[in-house]
Parts: C-alpha cells; sequence; structure tokens
C-alpha cells in the first residue's frame, strides 16, 4: 500500500527522470534496446562513431545511502523514515551482538526498488542535452556519437567526471572492472579506440558487452547473442527430448506449451532488436524452432518445415518478430511519454536509409511500414494515463454475484427468472439499468437500457467484446448522472467486466474511467450497485439491452477510443494473411492436400503419444517406412506389389494389395476427406491390420 501511494506520487508529479524504465508501468528494458539501436543505426547512416560507457555500481543495493534517501524524499516533499534497522550475523547457531544498519534499502521488500530508483534519480543530471542516456534501476549507460574521436572523448570524459562527483556526493561507488565502454562503428580502416578515465582509471574498451540481456558487438551484427541464444536454446531443447519420447512422452500440446515456455520465450526476448541482423546470420536459430516443433510434434526428421509451421499452427521466427515488432509498436501509442515513442513514431532519415539500402534501418523505419500495412487504427488507442485521483480514495463497488453460483448448463430459465425477481424485490428502491455489448465480425457496439431511456455507441471496429461491455456501464454511470433518482442497480451479463471493477484493475484504463466516475457519483450521493445476470435466460431488461446492442452494430461509427490490447489480434491477422499466401503456393506439398487452410490442430487426448505421432506423420506425409532413404542416401522404395514408389497417400489410398482391408475401415476418394470425415482409429487400426503401423 505505501509503495503504491509513493509510486503514484512520485509518477503524477513527474519526479523521476523520464530515461528510468525500471518498474514502471508500460516501461521495460526493451524501450531502451530500441533507443540505443535507433542511435547507432542512425550514427552508421550518417558514417559517424558511436561511443557507448556502461556503468556498473558496486553492490548498488546494499550500500545505498539511507540519510541520502531521505533527504530525496524530503527535497520531493515527502517526510520518511527508516529507522530501527538492525542486522545480526549468525556462525552455526552462534549469533553476534546487534548493530544498526545505516547503508542500503530494505532487503526483500517491495520498497526497495522504488527507493533505489529514487536515490539514483539524480544520476541524469550529469548527462548532457546532446548525450543519448538509459537507466533501468541500477543499469546506466550513456551514449556519445561523432565522426571524430576527439570530440566524443572530450565530450564522455566531461560526463565522466560529473557523474564521479556525483558518486561520491550520494555514496555510490563505480565498478573499476565491470564499468567498461564499446566503439561503434562500420567505417573501414583503422579507427583508434577511445581513451576515458573514470576517478583517473582507464575505462576498458570491449568487443561484446551484454546489456540488459542483450549482447552487443561493434559492428551491431548480433553475432554473439545468436551464437549464445543458440547454444543456450539446444541445452533447452534436450528437456523436450526426455519428455517427447514416443512411448510415454507428454501429448503435443503439452510440449508445445513447454516448449513456448523454456524456447521460444528466450527466442522472442530482444528479437525485435536483434531481429535486425542479416537473414544468414539468423539462420542458426530457424533450426532451433525447426527441431523444437518437430520434437513437440513428433514428426519425421525429413518433414518440411513449411508442413511443421502448419501443423503446429506456429509460424516461422521471421514472422514471429515481424508479429511482436506490431505488438511493441501498437502498445507505443498507448505511451506517448516512453522515452521509445519517438524512436518509433518520429524516426529520422527514412529518405537516406531507402537510398542506402545495404544500410539496415532502425526500429522505426522498418516497422512503420508493417503498422500501416496491417491497418492498426492508431488514433483509435486510448492513451493509458495516470488517474489524477489517489488510488487510495476510488470506491470499490458493490457487486451482487449471486446468480452466478448457479450453473446456466444445469438451471431451468424459469428458476433464473425467479431468483431475478428476487433481488429486483430486495432493491425495489433502486432504479434498474441494463448493460450489454455486442460483437459481429469487426463491428463493436454497447448499449444502455434504462426504462424507458436508451442509449448506444458504435466502438471502434477491432475492439473487443470486453471495452464493449466496459463500455456500456460507462454509459449507464453517464446516465445516472443526470437522473433524479439516487438508488440506481445496474445488470450486466459480464462477469469479467464486474470481477476487474471488483479487483481493482487500475491498471486497464476503461476500469480506471469507470471507476473514477463511480467515486465520482458516489460523493454526489448516489447509490450504486452493479449485479450480474446469465445472459439468454428470458430476462427482459437483458433482452431488450442485448437486441439494442445488436441493432447499434450498424450505427455511425463514434469517437470513442479502446485499450491498445484490443489491436493485438491484428497483428496476427497480418502475419497470417503472408503465411496463408506462401502456404497457398506450396501446392506439392503433402500437408497442403489435407489441409489448405491454416487453422489450429490438436491432438486428440484419448490417443496415446504414439498414435498421435502415427497421425501426425501420415498427415504430413513422411514417415520412417516412407521417407528413411532420404537420411540412409539409399534409392526410394517401392511398393512391392504395384512397382511404384512408396508413399503414404499410396499406402492410405490406392494399394491394390489392401483395398479389401482398406475397405472394410472406410472407403474414400481422398486423403483430405479422409482425415476431415473418418474416425482416427479406423485409420489407426487400417494400418495395423496391414502390419504397418509400427514402421511409421
Amino acid at each position: 500500500m505505501i509503495n503504491d501511494r509513493l509510486v503514484w506520487f512520485l509518477e503524477s508529479n513527474n519526479l523521476l527522470t523520464n530515461i528510468q524504465c525500471g518498474f514502471r508501468q508500460g516501461r521495460s528494458t526493451i524501450d531502451h534496446l530500441v533507443r540505443l539501436e535507433n542511435y547507432i543505426r542512425d550514427a552508421f547512416l550518417k558514417k559517424e562513431h558511436v561511443v557507448t560507457v556502461f556503468f556498473d555500481l558496486e553492490k548498488a543495493y546494499e550500500t545505498t545511502w539511507q540519510y541520502g534517501i531521505l533527504k530525496d524524499l524530503f527535497d520531493f516533499g515527502l517526510k520518511g523514515f527508516l529507522n530501527d534497522r538492525n542486522f545480526r550475523v549468525r556462525l552455526g547457531s552462534t549469533l553476534s551482538d546487534t548493530f544498526p544498519q545505516e547503508m542500503g534499502v530494505p532487503q526483500g521488500s517491495i520498497l526497495s526498488v522504488t527507493l533505489f530508483s529514487i536515490k539514483i534519480n539524480s544520476i541524469a543530471s550529469c548527462m548532457k542535452t546532446d548525450t543519448e542516456g538509459s537507466l533501468y534501476v541500477d543499469d546506466f549507460s550513456i551514449s556519445y556519437r561523432s565522426k571524430h574521436m576527439c570530440t566524443m572523448e572530450r565530450h564522455l570524459q566531461q560526463c565522466l567526471n560529473k557523474l564521479t562527483k556525483w558518486a561520491d556526493t550520494n555514496g555510490f561507488k563505480f565498478s573499476k572492472t565491470k564499468t567498461v565502454c564499446m566503439h561503434f562503428c562500420q567505417l573501414r580502416g583503422l579507427h583508434p579506440d577511445p581513451t576515458l578515465f573514470l576517478a583517473k582509471d582507464p575505462i576498458p574498451v570491449v568487443e561484446e558487452f551484454k546489456f540488459l540481456g542483450l549482447i552487443l558487438d561493434p559492428k551491431l551484427t548480433f553475432i554473439p547473442h545468436i551464437r549464445y541464444l543458440r547454444a543456450k536454446c539446444k541445452k533447452s531443447l534436450d528437456i523436450l527430448k526426455v519428455l517427447s519420447s514416443t512411448d510415454w512422452g507428454s501429448n503435443r500440446d503439452t510440449l508445445l506449451m513447454l516448449y513456448k515456455a523454456i524456447i521460444l520465450s528466450k527466442l522472442d526476448y530482444g528479437s525485435i532488436i536483434y531481429g535486425s541482423a542479416r537473414p544468414s546470420y539468423l539462420r542458426p536459430l530457424d533450426s532451433i524452432h525447426h527441431e523444437g516443433l518437430r520434437i513437440c510434434l513428433g514428426a519425421y526428421r525429413t518433414s518440411p518445415v513449411e508442413s511443421l509451421y502448419v501443423e503446429s499452427n506456429e509460424p516461422s521466427l521471421s514472422s514471429r518478430r515481424t508479429k511482436l515488432s506490431l505488438d511493441y509498436t501498437t502498445k507505443m501509442q498507448a505511451y506517448p511519454n516512453n522515452p521509445a515513442y519517438n524512436c518509433v513514431f518520429h524516426a529520422q532519415h527514412e529518405n537516406m536509409y531507402a537510398y542506402h539500402q545495404r544500410i539496415i534501418p532502425s526500429f522505426g523505419v522498418r516497422t512503420i511500414p508493417h503498422f500501416e500495412a496491417a491497418e492498426i487504427p492508431s488514433a483509435d488507442i486510448l492513451p493509458s494515463i495516470l488517474s489524477p485521483t489517489p488510488p487510495w480514495l476510488l470506491e470499490i463497488p458493490t457487486v451482487i454475484y449471486s446468480l452466478h453460483n448457479r450453473s446456466k448448463s444445469t438451471t431451468h430459465p424459469l428458476e433464473f427468472q425467479s431468483l431475478f425477481a428476487e433481488i429486483r424485490h430486495t432493491y425495489r428502491d433502486h432504479q434498474p439499468i441494463y448493460t450489454d455489448g455486442s460483437k459481429d465480425q469487426a463491428k463493436v457496439s454497447a448499449a444502455m437500457y434504462a426504462p424507458p431511456f436508451i442509449d448506444t455507441s458504435r466502438l471502434p471496429d477491432n475492439a473487443s467484446i470486453f471495452s464493449a461491455e466496459l463500455h456500456a456501464l460507462l454509459l449507464a454511470l453517464r446516465r445516472i448522472e443526470t437522473h433524479k433518482s439516487s438508488k440506481f442497480i445496474i445488470f450486466t451479463d459480464s462477469l469479467s467486466s464486474l470481477q476487474s471493477l471488483s479487483h481493482f484493475n487500475i491498471k486497464h484504463p476503461l476500469i480506471l474511467k469507470l471507476l473514477e466516475h463511480y467515486t465520482h457519483l458516489h460523493h454526489k450521493g448516489k447509490s450504486i450497485i452493479f449485479c450480474w445476470i446469465p445472459s439468454h435466460m428470458g430476462i427482459k431488461g437483458n433482452e431488450k439491452v442485448d437486441s439494442l446492442a445488436k441493432a447499434a452494430l450498424n450505427s455511425t461509427q463514434s469517437s470513442l477510443k479502446v485499450p491498445y490490447s484490443d489491436f493485438k489480434p491484428l497483428s496476427r491477422k497480418y502475419i497470417t494473411q503472408f503465411w496463408q499466401l506462401d502456404w497457398d503456393n506450396l501446392v506439392n506439398n503433402k500437408l497442403h492436400h489435407i489441409q489448405p487452410s491454416l487453422k489450429q490442430n490438436q491432438h486428440i487426448s484419448a490417443f496415446s503419444r504414439r498414435e498421435n505421432v502415427v497421425l501426425t506423420r501420415l498427415r504430413i506425409g513422411h514417415s520412417h517406412l516412407t521417407h528413411s532413404f532420404l537420411l540412409k542416401k539409399e534409392p526410394r522404395p517401392l511398393c512391392t506389389f504395384c512397382n511404384v514408389p512408396l508413399s503414404i497417400e499410396h499406402i492410405l489410398m490406392t494399394c491394390s494389395a489392401f483395398a479389401r482391408k482398406r475397405s472394410s475401415f472406410f472407403n474414400v476418394m481422398s486423403s483430405k476427406i479422409l482425415f476431415e470425415k473418418v474416425a482416427p482409429e479406423h485409420i489407426l487400426n487400417y494400418l495395423e491390420s496391414i502390419d504397418l503401423y509400427h514402421k511409421i
């Protein structure tokens, strides 16, 4: 509670430096990585050098000066206390005397990060206006670019002198061995490295440095990081191999979930940055992705990678990086105060990058064309702002969930109507209001019905039904403000909306709006109760507002805005369109004949791991029986009965030797109909009957 109030005070008064991205809403390490990459790419374009100094504070949390924290809090207009903090040392069962602890922030406390951010906040004052800096809690760096090394040395040394003085004043100490600098340059020929000093000690120049989880190199090729990722993911693949045994292994969905958690998450982090590397450099990561999918699916080693993508419904890493870039860009639209905002939406030198096509463009230049092509409506994204009202002064609404105790599938509509009538009788002095949201393909609308008053709104296309339900509640609150009555009960069939209100989810901008409006009405003497009711159970008010919401789908779109998360599905839709086009061109792919359209394929839980693996290999068309010759470098096997190349389709559909047995299990004209219409157990039983099940 104290931390939430302190954070709100700091954020609402803009007391923290804008380059601090540590543990702040809407900010992450990726913001600084985008900024640094943008700064270096622009320098490469102008044939400039970039020198970045990466600082390391020795025992930053343990040596933070407590008096300094209290002084900074006092300067912010706050009175803090960090007293009565003692420590003892235990050796075996023997305890030392008690000593007062005068240094360090409280260990294990939620306040530690916030207090440390306050203490280190003034470090930004040591930078000149034209110096690029980043701060993520205690990870600090400064960068400067120029065509002349002497200019950079003089500029950075002045900053270093100020930082040394700042550290002495505030009780911090920079590590002489871990504080390093890197010289970024793509110019040919010999260039002297910078000579910089930190408190009279030379700062070493390194060829690689891991900054915020990303390994950087002087030419920004990201080759060291890609090698590091590949080695790290190869070890994690061993876990999948152990759990994917054909005899007793986990099912496909579990393995895919595990793959995403322990391998794909590593490949995703920072991929929107290192994904700018040359395709030939990124290719080793593709093999990791392919091997992971192959293990999860149980596909044979010769299976085409395109088939692996479609069967697992997981796109290529290149498409995935595009999606993550679009998701990040969409999020940035909601946070215009983020330090990376201008790098994304106001990237410079776009024409120069187009002219010098051999130079890799910055993040904004290479992403905005995709953002525009995906038709993500930036004008419809609701900015995420801090509540002007302190969160602890917002009122928590009263919500009735009594009808939720009954299951809709086992409760008769008349019983729900009777229970609803009891609630109406209990709150008969409350004015009833019904709300609902509706969505049909891209169209979204919201409606409010307070008999006899009606109000509807058309939301931006592709908004979520959750946003529609929340906007419907906002319509109800706006109606209450002008209503003469003082007691109201709002009925809605959106359980998720009421739960978000109850759980005080103020990070969601629409929930925050609702709570602010509810608090305002509460202070005006309005008594408001929210109640959940089941949909389509014959409750007249709910049926009425449902029809109003559906009718509003054809109305004119209003100027309402919705959270950025509503438009994340558009990035998936965008890459799926190109993925489908590529898949349409693979007409000779065996899986393409069975599944021409992309969709989610799930395993059959009633089947064993081996049975699902066999079915997967049959769908893909690659198995040990039919394609092991490629690995053994042998001639392609022929059917001993028909003297034609042996294939999965031939075994399942056309082999004359198995015609009689085949007809007893299924009789279809194509493999597509076979896998769509025939029960999978019939296919497996057929293979068992011809003694080929264990050879697949």
